[in-house]
């Protein structure tokens, strides 16, 4: 199983990779930016998160821009029957593109991919910056699925140092990580 993992591990970072260069050439859209959120790396689930000593390997590519749009985002997520998702705390979203992409594997447990496709986004009040869409998540051997057009958000800390992504399996209190190899720029 070690050896699966290994190679599940490897071939997911190429994917994302691949995923995250297409990402930023197709950014090219009308609207001034304002805000560009980008990086990868690995990432540690944070003390107190249910999956805490295990990591996650992560890239991003997302630019916001300035072109109001109607908050898709916590309406979607609340639309799971999962809970009340707030991770959004106004109606100022703006359109946005680019992925997320994470994928997490656990050593004779199983493995899961997520491939966001990112369609709004916000500068929040503390500097964060808070992105959603829809994420596919082509394997997911926890749960046995896997699933298309899933919402997803993810808010990225105003320093750089983490993250926070919440869907389906999260629910609304989230998984927060911190980078501990690599790096996330938001300018």
């Amino acid at each position: 199983m070690r050896g699966v993992n290994r190679i599940l591990g490897c071939w997911a970072a190429v994917a994302m990779a691949g995923l995250l260069v297409v990402s930023l050439s197709e950014q090219v859209q009308a609207g001034k930016p304002l805000a560009n959120v980008s990086g990868g790396g690995t990432a540690a689930f944070d003390e107190g998160e249910e999956n805490h000593g295990f990591t996650t390997q992560f890239s991003v590519g997302a630019i916001v821009r300035d072109e109001p749009v109607d908050n898709q985002c916590d309406e979607d997520l609340d639309g799971l029957g999962v809970g009340d998702f707030t991770v959004t705390d106004g109606d100022d979203f703006m359109a946005a593109t680019g992925e997320f992409n994470c994928s997490l594997s656990i050593e004779d447990e199983g493995f899961v991919m997520i491939i966001g496709h990112v369609i709004q986004g916000r500068v929040n009040d503390d500097g964060s910056v808070t992105l959603c869409g829809l994420a596919d998540i082509p394997i997911d051997t926890f749960s046995g699925e896997s699933f298309v057009d899933c919402p997803f958000a993810v808010t990225f800390r105003a320093d750089g140092s983490g993250f926070t992504y919440y869907d389906i399996i999260t629910g609304p209190a989230g998984d927060a990580e911190t980078v501990e190899r690599g790096h996330i720029n938001l300018h």
